[in-house]
């Protein structure tokens, strides 16, 4: 998630076994909630999908957790090593450290949890990369902890995170029932399927399926009742397909197979125009418009792919995003 979405849960985490709530162990939880991110630093100009790769690669792992919280004690202690035992800056470290994977797995991105014993990019479609609802409350909640003594307010933090997910859960189980119905109403057999929620809400869901070897994207809103936002449907080629038409072996071939490992399968390829894109990501939930992917020179093998974003939010877009929120042109089911 966001880096302060990350520093705050990495705050509630080290306040709920420290009773202490000094400003430095205030500063070193938010670090240690959002160290894992430095991997961001792990980049290349040559080789754009370097940095797309190693984001919420190991250090994001459950393995490298007692590690991360070293390096960020290391860090503290030797700043703070008169007002603080490096054990105690240790435990604050590791218990904020710890929830960061885990918090990034909530979303779409994929998150490399179990490296290095898998290479899964786990990726649980509960709540987006940012969440106003989720995080804007919960720095509240937190900060009545900070100053109100009563225990309920010591909680509160806790409370809110636990239910914010447990309704996530539920809005994401709304969202697939409505679009099994879908998937029965069009008598289809869906042999991958995708929920994952839009930007920065729980109600509106971006879905995709696959049947007969065709992307269906679709969008359902659950405010009330849940409702279909019927959008379109694309050509889906398998990783092989789509792979043959590389040099096995050659540097273009190793960075479209990673890309495909990156998406998880759900990409879709623009041979007019050279473009691999990302389906699992459009700013309008029901459009086939990918929000990035990667362009591609046939003519040289040996060169990186170039990464490209679309940044498509005009008023117009804008607009068609708010009246699927508000469940505009969308049918009951």
């Amino acid at each position: 998630m966001d880096p302060i979405s990350q520093a705050v849960v990495g705050v509630t985490a080290a306040k709920s076994q420290n009773k202490s709530n000094t400003l430095l162990v205030i500063l070193i939880a938010a670090s240690a909630g959002m160290a894992p991110d430095l991997d961001i630093l792990i980049n290349s100009d040559k080789n754009p999908l370097l940095s797309v790769a190693y984001h919420r690669h190991f250090t994001h792992s459950f393995f490298f957790i007692p590690f991360g919280a070293l390096i960020v004690s290391a860090f503290y202690y030797f700043f703070l090593k008169n007002k603080f035992t490096f054990k105690r800056i240790y435990l604050i470290s590791f218990s904020a450290y710890a929830t960061h994977g885990l918090l990034d797995a909530c979303t779409s991105y994929g998150t490399l949890l179990y490296w290095p014993f898998s290479n899964e990019r786990v990726a649980w479609n509960l709540i987006s990369v940012i969440d106003p609802v989720f995080t804007i409350t919960l720095i509240l909640f937190l900060f009545l902890s900070f100053f109100f003594k009563k225990k309920i307010f010591f909680f509160l933090p806790i409370i809110w995170i636990l239910f914010y997910f447990f309704l996530c859960l539920a809005q994401k189980n709304r969202a697939l029932n409505a679009l099994n119905d879908l998937i029965n109403i069009r008598n289809h057999k869906a042999t991958q399927i995708l929920v994952k929620p839009s930007f920065g809400n729980i109600v509106l869901w971006r879905t995709i399926y696959v049947h007969e070897n065709k992307f269906y994207i679709d969008a359902v809103n659950t405010f009330k009742f849940s409702h279909i936002c019927s959008g379109t449907s694309m050509i889906k080629e398998s990783p092989n397909e789509i792979l043959q038409n590389f040099k096995k072996g050659s540097v273009l071939y190793r960075d479209v197979k990673k890309f495909i490992w990156f998406s998880s399968e759900y990409v879709s390829f623009d041979r007019k125009n050279n473009m691999i894109s990302d389906i699992r990501y459009a700013f309008i939930p029901n459009s086939d418009k990918a929000l990035w992917g990667i362009k591609i020179n046939e003519k040289n093998d040996q060169e990186h792919v170039r990464w490209y974003s679309k940044n498509n939010a005009n008023n117009k877009v804008s607009d068609k995003f708010f009246s699927l929120l508000l469940s505009k042109n969308c049918t009951r089911i």
